[in-house]
């Protein structure tokens, strides 16, 4: 079985694209868009679930179209994830980020069919491209096969009927994400950048029993809307594994 195999490489800090509030010039989803599965809100869009982040006078012209500022964001000269409070412990994490309220945190946006997530940068270690993912006898539901990576078999997995959007090719994009001493493959249509969002950003799930706390938050991001997922809770629900959180 031969596999070929790119790691695909990220932007660096200095081009990381920031998602700030003062960047967030969308009014809601495009009338497409999917549903996130929840407990309590399986059929229920994102724009739904998340209020739309509120658009300042920067974030579109006088007409109010909407249009994104050329200069909103961070600065470039900011120091990354700086904190204006001193003695604030900066978020390593989604969680972290809503529970201080204050700072940044990286994310790895991927998409999903038509629909765009992101995660924890921290709990993703690679992500690869695969030409053969192989069937094996006795899959769960939500497994596609394997696939080789130097030398090694990973189990893939599927998110299509977690995050209700069908993936337009299963032999696309692998994000390797670790369980204990497991590796297992998170099966994507590409991996879209590493972002920046802040507190104010992010806007949280109305509904308070979201059931397995897989959605975290939304914030706007390129014309649309961005699903915050906890990648512990995705790798759960996609393989019956749990993910240990990031440090």
């Amino acid at each position: 079985m031969t596999t070929k195999e790119k790691t695909r490489k990220t932007r660096s800090r200095s081009t990381r694209r920031p998602v700030t509030a003062a960047a967030s010039g969308v009014q809601g989803l495009p009338a497409a868009s999917d549903a996130i599965e929840q407990a309590s809100v399986s059929d229920m869009p994102l724009h739904a679930i998340v209020p739309a982040p509120d658009v300042g006078e920067d974030a579109g012209t006088a007409g109010g179209s909407g249009a994104r500022s050329e200069t909103s964001g961070l600065e470039p000269e900011a120091p990354w994830n700086d904190l204006s409070e001193p003695g604030i412990r900066r978020p390593r994490n989604v969680r972290e980020l809503l529970a201080i309220g204050v700072g940044q945190v990286e994310l790895l946006s991927f998409r999903v069919g038509r629909e765009i997530f992101a995660i924890d940068l921290a709990s993703v270690d690679e992500a690869v491209e695969s030409d053969a993912v192989h069937a094996v006898p006795d899959m769960s539901g939500s497994m596609l096969g394997v696939f080789e990576l130097r030398g090694r078999l990973v189990p893939v997995f599927s998110p299509s009927r977690v995050l209700r959007a069908e993936l337009s090719n299963p032999d696309g994009v692998m994000l390797l994400m670790r369980s204990g001493d497991r590796r297992v493959g998170i099966a994507v249509d590409d991996v879209e950048d590493v972002i920046l969002v802040d507190a104010p950003s992010l806007r949280r799930p109305v509904l308070d029993d979201a059931g397995d706390g897989l959605l975290l938050g939304v914030a706007a991001w390129d014309a649309g809307l961005v699903g915050i997922l906890d990648g512990s809770a995705l790798v759960a629900a996609c393989t019956g594994y749990s993910l240990p959180e990031a440090a």
